[in-house]
C-alpha cells in the first residue's frame, strides 16, 4: 500500500516537472537592424516575445549578462520593444519575460549583438577648375575625397540630383572624364558614398554642391582702315569683342602661327582696341589675326582667334605723279639746254664766217695799204702744210692771229 503512495507521488513529482520545463520555453529576442550595426546616431530598438502564458507578462533586457532596462515593461501583449540610443551601447543583448500569474518565468533568449559603426565623414566635391569655369570641348574631372576613412568605398555622382555612375575604390574617386559639349554639360554636381559593415550599407551624406559652367567665347572681329600702305606708311588695325564678352586685353598676332605682334588693355567700353604699325616695310605684311582675353567668374580664358587681314605694301599714289613730273620736266629742260647750245653753236659759226674790215671801205682808198680778208675758219688738217710755208704774221696789242693772205 506504501508502495503504491510512494509511486503515485512519484508520478505526480514528474508531471509538476513535466509542467514546469513546458513554463520555461525561452523567450524571442530581436533587432530592428538585422546586421545589428547602427551609427552612434541613430537608436536601437529590440523587441522581446513570449507565448506561453496567457496573462500579463514582463519583459526584461539584459546587456552583457546584467539588467539593461531596470524596471521591466508589462503588457499583455506577446511582445514588448525596448528603444535606446546606439551611442556608446555595442554589446551582447538578451531577453526574457515573467508570467504574471502563473508566477513563472521563461528562459533567457539567444544573445544578439549590437554593433556601432564609425560615424560615416561628409564627402567634398571637387572640380579640376576651381572656378567652375570652362570652355567648350574642354575635359571636366570631379573628384569625391573623403579624409580619415580607409574603409573600402562605393560612390554615387549626381548632377542636379541625377544619379550619374558608381565606382569602387579604396579611399578617392576620380569621376571623368566627362568632356564639355556645351550646356548641356552646366549644373550642380555632388557626391555621396557607402560603405559595408558587417553587412549593412550604410551610406553618407551627400557633398555640398559644384557648379559648373561652360563659357562659349565667340571669335572678335578685326578690321583695317587701308588694305594696302606706301612702304614707310603707318596703318590702324582694330580689335573688338562681343558685347556679351569684355576683354581684360586684346593680342595681335602675325600669321596663322605667329609670334605676338602687340598687347594692349581695352579701351572705356572693354570691347575694342586699335592697333597702330608704324613705318611699314615688307618685313611688317602678311595676314593678322587678334584674339581677347576675358575673365569669367575667376578664370581668365582666351577667345578663338579672329578671322585673318591682310597687310600689302603698294606704290604711293602722292609719289608717282610726282616722280613722272620731274622727269618730264627734267627731260625738257635738257632737250631745251640741247638745242639752245646747237642754235648757239650755229649762230657763232655764222659769225665767224662773214669777214670783218678794220677800215671803212671810204678809208681804204685814202691808206697807202694793202689789206687782205682774214678768213677765220678752221682749215682741215690737209691744208696745215701748205700754211706753214706761206703764213703771215700779224701782230697786236692784244692778241695774235694766223691767216691765211691772199693779196
Amino acid at each position: 500500500m506504501e508502495g503504491g503512495v510512494l509511486l503515485l507521488f512519484f508520478v505526480i513529482f514528474l508531471i509538476e516537472m513535466s509542467v514546469s520545463q513546458i513554463h520555461r520555453t525561452k523567450a524571442n529576442i530581436s533587432l530592428d537592424q538585422p546586421t545589428g550595426v547602427y551609427l552612434e546616431t541613430e537608436n536601437v530598438t529590440i523587441t522581446c516575445t513570449g507565448q506561453t502564458c496567457d496573462s500579463d507578462k514582463t519583459f526584461y533586457v539584459y546587456k552583457d549578462g546584467q539588467h539593461f532596462t531596470g524596471a521591466g515593461i508589462t503588457t499583455q501583449d506577446i511582445s514588448a520593444t525596448f528603444s535606446f540610443a546606439a551611442i556608446g551601447n555595442r554589446g551582447h543583448f538578451a531577453c526574457y519575460f515573467y508570467c504574471v500569474h502563473d508566477q513563472k518565468t521563461s528562459a533567457v533568449s539567444e544573445s544578439v549583438i549590437v554593433t556601432i559603426a564609425d560615424p560615416l565623414a561628409k564627402p567634398r566635391a571637387v572640380l579640376d577648375q576651381w572656378t567652375g569655369v570652362y570652355v567648350r570641348g574642354e575635359t571636366l574631372t570631379i573628384t569625391c575625397t573623403v579624409t580619415g576613412d580607409n574603409r573600402e568605398k562605393y560612390f554615387k555622382f549626381y548632377k542636379d540630383k541625377q544619379r550619374l555612375s558608381t565606382r569602387r575604390i579604396d579611399r578617392n574617386v576620380k569621376i571623368g572624364p566627362i568632356r564639355a559639349t556645351g550646356r548641356r554639360s552646366e549644373g550642380r554636381y555632388a557626391c555621396q558614398y557607402r560603405i559595408s559593415v558587417g553587412g549593412r550599407q550604410l551610406i553618407s551624406s551627400m557633398s555640398e554642391t559644384v557648379e559648373v559652367t561652360i563659357s562659349d567665347l565667340h571669335k572678335p572681329h578685326l578690321s583695317v582702315d587701308l588694305d594696302g600702305v606706301g612702304e614707310g606708311g603707318d596703318i590702324t588695325l582694330n580689335c573688338t569683342s562681343p558685347m556679351e564678352s569684355p576683354g581684360i586685353a586684346f593680342y595681335l598676332y602675325r600669321q596663322e602661327e605667329p609670334p605676338l605682334v602687340s598687347v594692349k588693355p581695352p579701351d572705356e567700353d572693354r570691347h575694342a582696341v586699335t592697333f597702330a604699325i608704324k613705318n611699314i616695310d615688307h618685313s611688317k605684311i602678311g595676314k593678322y589675326t587678334c584674339q581677347y582675353e576675358a575673365n569669367i567668374n575667376g578664370r581668365n580664358l582666351y577667345s578663338p582667334y579672329s578671322d585673318a587681314v591682310s597687310i600689302t605694301v603698294r606704290e604711293s599714289k602722292s609719289i608717282a605723279p610726282l616722280a613722272a613730273g620731274v622727269g618730264s620736266a627734267a627731260g625738257l629742260i635738257l632737250i631745251l639746254a640741247l638745242l639752245g647750245a646747237c642754235l648757239w653753236r650755229k649762230g657763232k659759226r655764222k659769225e665767224n664766217s662773214q669777214t670783218r674790215d678794220t677800215v671803212s671801205p671810204a678809208d681804204q682808198s685814202d691808206e697807202p695799204v694793202t689789206y687782205a680778208v682774214l678768213n677765220l675758219q678752221s682749215e682741215p688738217e690737209s691744208n696745215k702744210a701748205q700754211r706753214q710755208r706761206g703764213i703771215a704774221q700779224a701782230q697786236g696789242d692784244d692778241s695774235t692771229f694766223y691767216a691765211t693772205v691772199k693779196l
